[in-house]
């Protein structure tokens, strides 16, 4: 009996392949199609409708203003609501807006949530965290001014931020090239070479992972801690510390099958708090492990770092991701977008490759709108209703 074998060259083109046929055949019609309004993806409107929803709640409302403006000169704020008593030891936390251009979704559904009445558990809290990237929000980017990416940057000790993996380095000169973007090019028999000599999992690990060396290119964690992280991270301390259970679900956008989530769980399996939480809320956790799955490891990451800063607190972090167009026209959008930005002397939200990274995040799709708005909501109210459980009750773990 014959026995066939797949060279990495063969594995490589036919991975890119099926990822074309799966995601990046849509680019084939343009322009793009017109977008539906069911998950808006104007800043202005999404703080307008959070802060209208937020002030039908019973709760303390807060903003704190970056030095960065809109593209317009408009005023940016991470903006938060605090719903039930402020010395709760069970506390929700709702995230949005951590990676700019993948918030609108988050914001659309924080606002949704707001469109009920929401009322805490005796001892419990309902805190809504909008637009933690309200500048990559406001100029359709992912990243923040400084191309910093949020979820590679909350690290507390400086000299870590430092160093790059060595994929991509090697890759680098296909990551971020030098010039404005063009339709045509030659994306993919690079992306074939790459794939086929590092394999998928690999690359992708070693792309979206993170780097500290080219603050010009895309998936850059920055040289110190950026103003919005810094924010985060005095809110948490002065507003957590003494919490006994936190339970966090912060939205992001790209990686998993079109219009359905991943919920993101850094523990094993069978780990208790794995165990604990599944049953809580009747759902699957999905691991961020490269090689099993649509996930990847990054330092500087929120779900990862910021439960460090709250030893005493048993946290339970939930990355909700709603897939798109899948990796590889999300990193062709990445890369064009970021070139154009880098090298336009004056970048324009309307630019062809910033409305191609936008409908990559937030695809224009009114069915793919409203499933995420739906499951959306159906996680914040899972959350929610078993916020009494005493079943949350457990000990602190230093792995979670």
């Amino acid at each position: 009996m014959l026995k066939f074998s797949f060279s990495p060259w063969l594995r490589a083109l036919l991975i890119l392949g099926l990822a074309t046929l799966g995601g990046y055949a849509y680019w084939a019609h343009s322009p793009l199609p017109e977008r539906a309004d069911i998950v808006p993806t104007q800043y202005l409107r999404l703080k307008r409708d959070f802060i209208e929803g937020a002030r039908s709640q019973s709760g303390e409302i807060n903003s704190f203003i970056l030095n960065s403006t809109g593209p317009n000169g408009e005023q940016l704020t991470i903006d938060t609501l605090w719903i039930g008593e402020k010395t709760a030891e069970k506390i929700f936390l709702h995230i949005s807006g951590t990676h700019g251009v993948e918030g609108y979704a988050g914001s659309a559904i924080q606002s949704a949530l707001l469109q009920e009445k929401l009322v805490a558990p005796d001892n419990s809290a309902i805190v809504f965290l909008h637009a933690l990237n309200p500048w990559g929000m406001a100029h359709k980017r992912r990243v923040n001014e400084s191309n910093v990416d949020l979820n590679r940057n909350f690290i507390g000790d400086k000299s870590k931020f430092s160093g790059s993996p060595q994929g991509y380095r090697d890759a680098e000169w296909f990551l971020n090239p030098e010039g404005l973007p063009s339709r045509m090019d030659l994306f993919f028999p690079n992306a074939i070479f790459l794939i086929g000599r590092y394999g998928f999992a690999t690359l992708k690990q070693a792309i979206a992972g993170g780097q500290y060396d080219f603050p010009h290119g895309i998936y850059y964690g920055g040289s110190r801690m950026e103003s919005s992280n810094r924010f985060l991270k005095r809110f948490l301390l002065q507003n957590f510390s003494k919490v006994k259970t936190l339970i966090v679900v912060e939205v992001h956008t790209g990686l998993g099958e079109w219009g359905k989530d991943l919920l993101f769980w850094p523990l094993d399996a069978e780990h208790p708090k794995t165990l604990r939480l599944s049953k809580l809320i009747d759902e699957k956790l999905d691991s961020d492990d490269p090689r099993d799955g649509a996930g990847f490891k990054t330092p500087g990451d929120l779900q990862g770092e910021a439960p460090k800063l709250l030893p005493d607190t048993d946290i339970y972090w939930i990355v909700q991701e709603f897939g798109t167009y899948g990796p590889i026209a999300t990193l062709r959008a990445l890369i064009n977008e970021n070139a154009y930005q880098q090298s336009a002397e004056r970048p324009d939200t309307s630019h062809w490759s910033k409305a191609e990274l936008l409908e990559i995040f937030t695809p224009g799709n009114a069915e793919w709108q409203q499933m995420v708005l739906d499951r959306g909501i159906a996680i914040g109210r899972k959350v929610i209703k078993k916020l009494a459980d005493p079943l949350w009750q457990g000990d602190p773990s230093p792995e979670g």
